[in-house]
């Protein structure tokens, strides 16, 4: 369901961004003039949108995958002659391609983020490596946690 929720984001996003990269044209003057937004020169604005649509897709694409290899693990115990080492492998496979999807979705954040300015892109990557660090490396909320009155 993760995997799903986190394509089906990449989607709206990479939508919005089309839409926004389509109207950014008319809205040019206004980001120029206004010093909140940053470097808004022709070059630097594409490399934003690219950057930012680049990490979308991939996360689509990461997560879209994930979705197909759980899915054909799940229907690969019906036919008992294939080995289960198989199906491990593409549960494995699935997890892999949907712990990639997601950290691209949450690089894309950032990357989004630098359309608004330099001082948005660094608080959100700051926020993102701090968060990043949390779900993987705090003890408290994973595997190796402690069992109240265990020794």
């Amino acid at each position: 369901m993760g995997s799903v929720l986190s394509a089906l984001v990449a989607t709206a996003l990479i939508s919005s961004l089309a839409a926004f990269t389509n109207n950014s044209y008319n809205a040019r003057n206004f980001l120029m003039s206004s010093p909140i937004f940053g470097s808004q020169a022709i070059g630097l604005r594409d490399l934003k949108y690219s950057a930012a649509t680049v990490s979308l897709i991939a996360s689509f694409l990461f997560s879209s995958i994930a979705v197909g290899c759980f899915v054909e693990a799940q229907f690969l115990p019906i036919f008992p002659k294939l080995q289960e080492g198989y199906i491990e492998k593409m549960l494995e496979r699935g997890f892999l391609l949907a712990f990639l999807g997601n950290r691209a979705l949450q690089f894309s954040f950032p990357l989004l983020l630098w359309m608004l300015g330099s001082v948005p892109f660094a608080l959100s990557t700051l926020t993102l490596i701090w968060l990043q660090y949390e779900l993987d490396f705090n003890r408290s909320h994973g595997i190796n946690c402690r069992i109240k009155g265990s020794a």
